[in-house]
């Protein structure tokens, strides 16, 4: 790819209507072609960051549009972060909404099945992580608002994506004790699961820290596999990573204790 910046890639994203790709960088966003010659180019400026960020890219559903999460703060490009909306096919900006976060470190895009609406997650470290509902639709401002609406959870949601259908929503509390199922696009909340429900002990249980790492859906959303992440102490005094896997029975609102089992590594 003769035309791609000789550095380290932020992220990238394959176009699901052409063979494009975007690429991002600490500086610019790049489109290329399968030759790898750029197409075109939006550039942000270097700044002067103030720490750790990385910029996150994705296309629209359709391949139409580009959404990208800039992290002006930290990159010491301005006072506030950025959601940028681009036409894919020319690089042109169409438009753009200030995020009112303390400053990210990094964030993701999750895409609704209804090809108009997105889910940003921003981490914003020991400030907390923040989501926003965006859309895009044709002849309107780009759309961004906090979500869900209720205050208390702003700034306490890790988002984990969605069920294909995108009817429910998957996150983790911000402290990682705790899975939330909401609903869309209002955001309320269907269901929750603590660490305590998955069996374990936080008061003696011997594994310390402890947290839940990762929630993914499958079987078309009937089954949601938890992963639980800590150390745990050996009778030597030495630590070791935990890792536990569990099932969530979504439809029934229970869970599988029985479906899989913990281990250390």
């Amino acid at each position: 790819m003769p035309d791609l910046p000789e550095t380290e890639f932020d992220c990238r994203a394959l176009s699901p209507a052409s063979g494009h790709t975007i690429v991002a960088t600490a500086d610019d966003l790049v489109a290329v072609d399968e030759s790898g010659a750029a197409t075109w180019r939006y550039p942000f400026g270097s700044g002067r960051p103030l720490g750790a960020q990385r910029t996150t890219c994705t296309y629209s559903r359709d391949g139409a549009l580009v959404w990208l999460y800039l992290p002006d703060v930290y990159a010491g490009r301005g006072a506030e972060d950025r959601l940028v909306l681009l036409d894919a096919a020319t690089g042109a900006l169409v438009d753009e909404a200030p995020l009112p976060v303390p400053g990210g470190h990094s964030a993701s895009i999750d895409l609704h099945p209804d090809g108009v609406h997105v889910l940003l997650c921003v981490g914003c470290g020991q400030d907390g992580t923040y989501t926003f509902l965006a859309r895009a639709t044709p002849g309107s401002p780009l759309a961004c608002e906090p979500w869900p609406a209720d205050p208390a959870a702003l700034g306490s949601l890790w988002l984990q994506g969605m069920f294909e259908d995108g009817s429910t929503v998957l996150a983790v509390t911000d402290d990682g004790t705790r899975i939330e199922f909401r609903t869309w696009p209002t955001g309320d909340l269907a269901w929750s699961v603590t660490l305590a429900d998955l069996g374990y002990d936080l008061e003696s249980g011997g594994i310390e820290p402890l947290w839940i790492g990762r929630v993914v859906p499958v079987a078309d959303g009937r089954l949601v596999v938890v992963e639980v992440l800590g150390e745990q102490e050996d009778a030597e005094g030495n630590l070791t990573e935990y890792t536990a896997s569990h099932g969530l029975d979504w439809p029934g609102r229970t869970v599988l204790k029985q479906a899989m089992r913990g281990h250390r590594k």
